[in-house]
């Protein structure tokens, strides 16, 4: 090919992916997502996004548009950052001019929010590094930032503190014109017979008096001008003249000193022009990025990452731009691979273009890093080209009709698919046709759509097609590389459902559309009976097929509502149960409280009553019968007591048969409620059950099974109660042996209050007694020692208590007391 011929072709295959672009409204679609920003800098750049043209930077793109969302729904929002119009300064910066005020004023906001972005960086760096390098920009402007804050007042002129100078000759301009206005009010009060009013003017920077023509002469000094009518003359009194020289002075020193902080300023820029554009550019990124988190809030969108296969595949697609609107959209499951392609067919105004459309949306925003209208699940490859003809190709300018531009672009898509194929391109070739060689001989048409949809197929394209002719729609039973789908039509109701059916071709329903806008029915009867019979057959089977589908789905969705309404009822139940259920066990918690309380007064009385014992006061009978009752009521509140069985919510009924309990069932053990597992098989009414690293031979009628929801809590339940285990102890050692200590006989009240720690003492001794543990031990720590006293003390006044020793060393030593309940 000559060079003129290959920059022709370039031209031409450029031409197809701007026509592409338009026909898939990309614009359109960049249009509404520029509305998502805030400035017009990033609407401007938003509006010209273009996809990548690698599939790296499509990457690329996706990764940080999900970044960004990630952090949108997390605790860490984007700045909501608005950039500024700064490029006239930017290009100011980059060719060394002296700014004025106003223009660094943009460059401060441009600073400002890059230094929030900065921040927020920088807070990112560990959990999103691609997201904070995004938005990232130099620490040195934060010195440059300092200085435009401290020389710039908020209307863009330069502050008295910008230098020591200014500040001085401004001061001397104030103390001037303030001289000068007191002297010229007190001409003004003097001569104020002679004036045309009551005040003073300026006029080219000079102060003066209006003076009446007809009494200038009374008043010495210089006529700077007059009124339009010439009834009134502009005087600088003689006597003024010195002061009003001396202001303009002061004025031009001011103005000096103004213009070196200036270019003072402007030089400091200039030295960062490079990290200002970076700055800026990171500005537009962050503004993109909550463009693309609000777009997929508004759309409810999912960010797609490009996959190396050039294959679509979209579950519950919306296009973007009817998912932008306010009303319902149907939404389709699509799917397109290489070398193959999809024969769209059905009636016009169903939905068939709007499916093409869909697919080259995807595949253009999934190279933009767009979030995709669709549901979690799909896949959408990268396409280097994406290539459409959609819509009327006729070109006066170049003498083409419809059919002949329309074949033109279909020889140019073959060409590229073909140059793809041979790796000219490293990524597939998107091809979408609407209405495929339409516009000429029907039958010349049909072979021609056949020939172009094999050749490209043969090109390893992905192809889409809508149309009518029954020949490409024939074609998917011979070829396995062609599928048919279609869009429904509600014969019922003569409408599109805009649903699409994969696998499925559909009638064209011409008759239909025609009678439901108003053909005469005579006409539509003539239509129909001038058709061949083995079509009317064909369209009949095809509508019934469509109507049983539609009564099939019917049926699916009153079943999913059914099922629906089930599980809302249920639920509702089950909520009620759990909240009558916590009124419950909050009712049993004040009793045992209520219960706790009259246990430990009856404690007191108690140690009140052993007191009077000793001092001979009251009978072994009667403290003993106190002592039983006291008992008594401990059980109630202990582990495996009534008000505990209560609160878990013990199973009641009756024990398993003999034949549940084989090895390894899960079963609870009465009436403490612990869980374990079966260890051996019932044998003559009882069985061995092994809970933690103990095993308990248990009567078959005292254990009951866990279902697999209880299990978990019960686990957990066995986990804090610790270990159960019977203290040994051989008749030949002494009296305070030396105990074995662990979890399950410890109590640990390091960090409690003196209260509260003495009445879980109490609590822990009515567990022990339940479970029947000899001993126990009470871990209170060192620390001030008041702890350690207060349980020691309660321990030897406890009634249930028969003795009590600090532990020894080997045992703990002395932060620990042991103690033998009765």
């Amino acid at each position: 090919m000559s060079y003129r011929g290959a920059v022709a072709g370039r031209q031409n295959i450029q031409e197809l992916r701007e026509r592409a672009l338009s026909d898939l409204e990309w614009p359109v679609l960049c249009a509404e997502l520029a509305r998502l920003c805030a400035s017009d800098a990033a609407q401007a750049r938003l509006c010209e996004l273009a996809p990548e043209p690698t599939l790296a930077l499509a990457a690329t793109r996706a990764r940080l548009s999900q970044a960004a969302i990630d952090a949108e729904q997390g605790d860490a929002p984007l700045p909501r950052v608005s950039t500024p119009d700064v490029l006239d300064a930017l290009d100011g910066i980059t060719r060394q001019r002296v700014l004025a005020g106003p223009d660094l004023l943009t460059v401060l906001m441009l600073l400002r929010d890059a230094s929030a972005l900065r921040r927020f960086a920088q807070s990112q760096r560990a959990a999103r590094a691609e997201l904070a390098e995004a938005l990232d920009s130099a620490p040195e402007l934060g010195g440059l930032e300092l200085e435009l804050e401290r020389c710039l007042e908020p209307d863009g002129t330069v502050s008295d503190a910008a230098s020591p100078e200014l500040s001085r000759a401004r001061a001397l301009v104030r103390d001037r014109r303030r001289e000068l206005t007191t002297r010229l009010q007190r001409l003004v009060n003097k001569h104020g017979d002679k004036l045309a009013g009551g005040y003073y003017a300026e006029r080219d920077g000079r102060y003066v008096l209006p003076v009446r023509s007809d009494s200038h002469g009374t008043i010495d000094g210089i006529v700077l001008g007059s009124s339009g009518s010439g009834a009134t003359l502009y005087v600088e009194p003689r006597e003024l003249v010195d002061l009003g020289n001396k202001l303009r002075i002061a004025e031009a020193d001011a103005e000096r000193e103004e213009a070196r902080v200036l270019a003072r300023l402007s030089a400091h820029a200039s030295g960062l022009g490079a990290e200002l554009a970076v700055a800026y550019e990171a500005l537009l990124e962050a503004e993109r990025l909550v463009a693309m988190a609000r777009w997929a809030a508004k759309v409810s969108g999912l960010v797609f990452p490009p996959g190396e296969d050039p294959s679509i595949e979209v579950l519950s697609m919306r296009h973007p731009l009817l998912a932008a609107g306010e009303e319902p959209v149907v939404a389709n499951d699509i799917r397109l691979h290489a070398g193959h392609a999809l024969v769209i067919s059905g009636p016009n105004a169903g939905g068939k273009t709007v499916a093409l459309k869909c697919l080259g949306l995807a595949a253009l925003m999934v190279r933009a890093g767009v979030p995709i209208p669709a549901a979690l699940g799909s896949r959408v490859g990268f396409f280097d080209e994406v290539l459409s003809d959609i819509g009327d190709d006729q070109s006066l300018a170049l003498s083409l009709s419809t059919f002949s531009g329309h074949v033109r672009n279909l020889a140019l898509m073959l060409e590229t698919a073909q140059r793809d194929q041979n790796g000219a391109a490293p990524g597939g070739t998107l091809i979408l046709l609407d209405e495929l060689a339409a516009g000429t001989d029907p039958d010349q048409g049909a072979a021609l759509a056949t020939a172009v949809l094999e050749a490209l197929a043969e090109a390893r394209a992905a192809v889409a097609v809508t149309t009518h002719y029954e020949a490409l729609k024939e074609l998917a039973a011979r070829d396995t590389r062609f599928e048919n789908a279609s869009v429904g039509f509600d014969m019922a109701e003569l409408a599109p459902t805009f649903e699409l059916r994969l696998g499925i071709p559909g009638p064209s329903s011409a008759l239909a559309v025609a009678q439901r806008f108003g053909m005469a029915p005579a006409v539509v009867e003539r239509a129909k009976a001038l058709l061949p019979e083995q079509r009317l057959l064909r369209d009949e089977l095809l509508d019934t097929i469509e109507r049983q589908r539609q009564e099939a789905a019917q049926a699916l969705s009153s079943a999913k509502a059914l099922e629906l309404e089930t599980q809302v009822t249920r639920n509702k139940i089950q909520a009620e149960t759990l909240a009558t259920a916590k009124r419950e066990r909050e009712r049993l918690e004040r009793e045992a409280r209520d219960l706790s309380q009259a246990v430990r007064q009856a404690r007191a009385e108690l140690h009140h009553v052993t007191q009077r014992l000793r001092a001979q006061e009251l009978s072994q009978r009667e403290l003993k019968e106190l002592e039983k009752q006291v008992d008594d009521a401990g059980r109630q509140l202990g582990i495996g007591g009534r008000l505990d069985q209560a609160t878990r919510g013990t199973p009641g009924g009756t024990a398993p048969d003999a034949a549940q309990l084989v090895v390894g069932t899960r079963v609870r053990v009465l009436p403490g409620g612990q869980v374990g597992d079966v260890a051996e098989a019932p044998v003559r009414g009882k069985l061995r059950v092994r809970v933690g690293s103990l095993t308990l031979l248990c009567k078959l009628e005292d254990v009951r099974l866990v279902s697999d929801r209880e299990a978990p809590v019960a686990a957990a339940r066995n986990t804090a109660r610790g270990k159960k285990s019977k203290f040994t102890r051989s008749p030949s050692e002494p009296k305070d042996e030396v105990l074995l200590r662990h979890d399950g006989i410890t109590l640990d009240l390091r960090g409690w209050r003196v209260d509260d720690a003495l009445d879980e003492v109490d609590r822990f001794t009515d567990s022990l007694m339940q479970r029947g543990e000899p001993a126990g031990f009470v871990l209170h720590g060192h620390g001030t020692g008041a702890l350690k006293q207060a349980v020691r003390e309660h321990l030897r006044a406890g009634a249930a208590i028969s003795r009590s020793r600090a532990a020894e060393r080997e045992e703990g030593g002395d932060a620990f007391t042991v103690f033998w309940v009765r």
